[in-house]
């Protein structure tokens, strides 16, 4: 993937590492919305290119319809992200979970990633629509860029 496309000029030759920012909801509780938020270090921008997710019971199972499926899930959960920092959302109501999220063997690449600030803050609002409680551990993948915050960028 050539990243130099999705970056403005000022970051296109920082030095660059590949980064998992994380979010867990356990448990993400019966019809419920809980939000999380994942604070970004502030030495770096971070460009968000992927969404990964492990959705379990309560007793960390894998479900059996998500074992036996060879291509999508069909996560019951609604979501919402923003960067709380800047205020920047990335929807105008909650959207479902599996539109962003896929999991390791189906990764599902942003068609547009997503360059967060140094220091911004992802904000996770995850909608439970069933009435049993799951795990949800997410992953954002992407590419940390080192570069204190340049104005205009």
């Amino acid at each position: 993937m050539n990243l130099r496309q999705w970056l403005p000029a000022p970051l296109q030759d920082k030095k660059r590492t590949m980064y998992d920012y994380a979010s867990q909801f356990l448990p993400a509780t019966a019809s419920v919305t809980t939000t999380n938020e994942i604070q970004l270090k502030t030495d770096s921008y971070f460009l968000v290119l992927m969404g990964l997710a492990t959705v379990t019971d309560t007793s960390d199972a894998v479900l059996a319809a998500t074992a036996a499926s060879n291509v999508a899930f069909n996560n019951p959960f609604l979501l919402t992200l923003s960067d709380s920092a800047s205020g920047d959302t990335k929807s105008n109501v909650a959207v479902a979970f599996d539109n962003l999220f896929g999991n390791a063997r189906y990764p599902f690449y942003w068609p547009v990633p997503w360059l967060l600030d140094p220091g911004a803050v992802i904000q996770v609002k995850l909608e439970n629509l069933l009435a049993t409680d799951r795990r949800v551990r997410m992953v954002f993948r992407g590419v940390r860029i080192f570069s204190p915050k340049i104005q205009g960028v």
